[in-house]
């Protein structure tokens, strides 16, 4: 807690700082020309304390953001007597010295942004996580085009809107902005052979499925790929692996999972999906081969059987001495014989409340009458009911990769090694035991790991304050929806609640690795200004609504996050949010430093000045316009922050 405490106290330092060095900007260059200056304050509203040095009065104010110079005759183009402004005042100025006043600020800002990314550079860049920068994808939404034109998680964005495709963000800034259609091209990855298929589409976005408000779009990409490495936890950590489930599938820090229930695994949220579908990964014989084939797993209640199979069916309960009911077991929507033969397939209601059938002629991978199921969820069976038995309780089979990375990756080079890191020959064989039912099979450095029982999330084995949280968020989730007023939304958002509190899970935390980022401080600059530049004109064009913007508090929030990664990472936001402020102040609007130079120009262009009336019915709206906005991203600020506590 002090050293959350001590991180927000350096945040605000670090903004106020980058406020002081804008100032200080205008002050110095206001004393070079000769101009006299009457106030220079740091923060807004009444001073809580001032002093006067150099015939200056310096004052701290009340609100911690913004701050000010006060130059003599600022306010006034001529005097009361109706004579020229004394020289030492703002309109006694030449307008090329009003000018280099109103530009020094900006470039203050613009040259700390750049002082500090060459420092980065020069200390060898800094760290960060692989997911940041890499082109592949990690989950794909099962309902988007995206995905019914057959691109995946682990397939490859090359290129966005035919330009270079530089990481997940690109897609952030579609999710936000109201872009019409979006043209991806890029690599479909076969990770079993190594082989690429180039690919190009032009999709539409999409409302995010994950968006509450439909604020948000998608073209199907839902995160980016990360490598899911169970790392060693803090010396100080409280994580209980002896009462994790993990604990007895033989996997050691460091491993690294690749493969789960018979698909690749390229992020946690496709993990999770695989972790809590509702489908059952069975390994069956067919024409003297082994294949994996994923089947719905369903209550038998929702089965449509005819009065000899559910009396086939009672008698393996009672052989596998259950006590539950028969109706509520689990099985698959097939009738298999007594010796775990596939013998026909069985209509079904489906998660949708709507009955189902498999056709057996649908697809290769569906079971075919004469399949042997030889194993479900790395469990071997030899019976049907020993099927049965198997079925009531899930399993996932994990293959993990040991000893990746064996070196620090760039982020350069991290998309080929990612790409190349598991041999495709050494995969084809491990996957091929595991699917014969073997279990703790080692290949090279692939592992399969023994069979794991997943559990609830709430019987995760967290300490009493983490538990307690956890109660307090679900418990305010639920008051929130209980406040929806349309039912079909309520109903929906109370459906989603209730899969959460039954969400299962693996036990153990995964991390992403971390790589090397050090381009030069002019490719950083270039692209931290490129994406000032894309989201201020975005705003000024209506395609950005302002409530994504950050006002101070969203400020302050990401300096905080920097101190908690560490201090380059610190460095890097002071750098860009000091950019962004220098090029925001140039933008010719009345109220900015880029109004004023607009000003000088005109007066310098056209021999006249702008008259004092004129000047305040254009300055005084876009002041209330800026104010009003400052409010605004600063209410969104809050809404955001109380949004991740309640």
């Amino acid at each position: 807690m002090i050293i959350q405490i001590l991180y927000v106290l350096l945040a605000l330092l670090g903004l106020g700082f980058l406020i002081l060095i804008h100032e200080l900007g205008h002050y110095f260059m206001a004393r070079r020309v000769g101009m006299r200056v009457e106030v220079f304050s740091i923060g807004l509203g009444r001073p809580l304390c001032s002093w006067t040095f150099q015939g200056v009065q310096w004052q701290l104010g009340v609100l911690p953001f913004g701050g000010y110079v006060k130059i003599a005759g600022e306010k006034e183009e001529t005097s009361h007597a109706g004579k020229p402004l004394a020289e030492d005042t703002f309109f006694g100025k030449t307008p090329w010295d009003r000018i280099k006043v109103a530009l020094m600020g900006p470039t203050v800002n613009i040259v700390f942004a750049l002082l500090l990314f060459t420092i980065i550079w020069l200390s060898g860049g800094k760290s960060e996580p692989f997911s940041r920068h890499t082109n592949i994808i990690g989950y794909v939404d099962v309902d988007s085009e995206l995905y019914a034109k057959g691109v995946r998680a682990g397939d490859q964005i090359v290129r966005y809107n035919h330009k270079e495709f530089t990481g997940f963000k690109d897609l952030l800034y579609a999710s936000v902005l109201k872009q019409q259609s979006l043209d991806i091209q890029g690599n479909k990855i076969d990770y079993y052979t190594q082989g690429q298929k180039p690919f190009e589409y032009v999709l539409t976005p999409y409302k995010d499925p994950r968006s509450r408000g439909g604020d948000f779009k998608t073209i199907g990409v839902l995160s980016p790929a990360s490598v899911l490495l169970f790392a060693k936890p803090p010396a100080d950590s409280d994580f209980p692996f002896d009462q994790s489930p993990m604990k007895e599938s033989g996997i050691v820090f460091g491993d690294r999972i690749i493969w789960a229930r018979g698909e690749m695994v390229f992020s946690m949220t496709q993990l999770g999906q695989l972790v809590n579908e509702q489908k059952v990964f069975l390994s069956v014989e067919r024409e003297g081969k082994l294949l994996g084939v994923k089947v719905p797993r369903v209550q038998i209640r929702d089965l449509r059987l005819t009065q000899q199979q559910k009396i086939e069916l009672e008698d393996w309960r009672h052989q596998i001495h259950s006590k539950a009911m028969v109706k509520e077991l689990f099985f698959i929507p097939y009738m298999i014989s007594a010796y775990g033969t596939v013998e026909t397939s069985l209509a079904y209601i489906g998660e949708d409340a709507q009955e189902h059938t498999i056709y057996d002629e649908d697809m290769d991978a569906i079971l075919k009458a004469g399949d042997r199921i030889v194993a479900v969820d790395g469990v071997a069976v030899k019976s049907a009911y020993s099927f049965m038995e198997a079925m009531q309780t899930r399993h996932i089979q994990l293959i993990v990769q040991r000893g990746f990375p064996a070196k620090e990756l760039t982020w350069k080079e991290e998309n080929e090694a990612f790409a190349r890191a598991i041999d495709p020959h050494h995969l084809r064989q491990v996957v091929t035991q595991v699917i014969a039912g073997e279990s703790s099979v080692s290949v090279g450095d692939l592992h399969a790991l023994r069979p794991v029982k997943p559990i609830l999330l709430s019987d995760l084995p967290l300490s009493s304050s983490k538990k307690h949280w956890l109660l307090q968020e679900i418990t305010a989730q639920q008051e929130r929806i209980e406040k929806i007023q349309d039912p079909a939304l309520r109903e929906q958002a109370m459906k989603a609640l209730d899969r959460q509190k039954q969400k299962l899970v693996l036990g153990i935390p995964l991390g992403d690795i971390s790589v090397r980022y050090n381009p030069t401080p002019f490719v950083v600059f270039s692209q931290v200004l490129g994406d000032t530049a894309k989201t201020l004109s975005s705003l000024f064009t209506g395609k950005l609504n302002p409530k994504w913007m950050s006002g101070p508090i969203g400020m302050v929030q990401i300096i905080h996050h920097g101190w908690n990664v560490g201090v380059k990472e610190a460095l890097f936001w002071m750098g860009a949010i000091s950019l962004s402020l220098g090029i925001f102040n140039l933008f010719p609007l009345p109220a900015l430093d880029g109004g004023h130079i607009c000003f000088a120009l005109y007066e310098w262009i056209f021999r006249r000045k702008v008259s004092a009336k004129a000047m305040e019915k254009l300055v005084i709206p876009f002041i209330a316009l800026l104010i009003g906005l400052f409010v605004y991203v600063t209410y969104q600020d809050i809404l955001r922050l109380f949004s991740r506590f309640f």
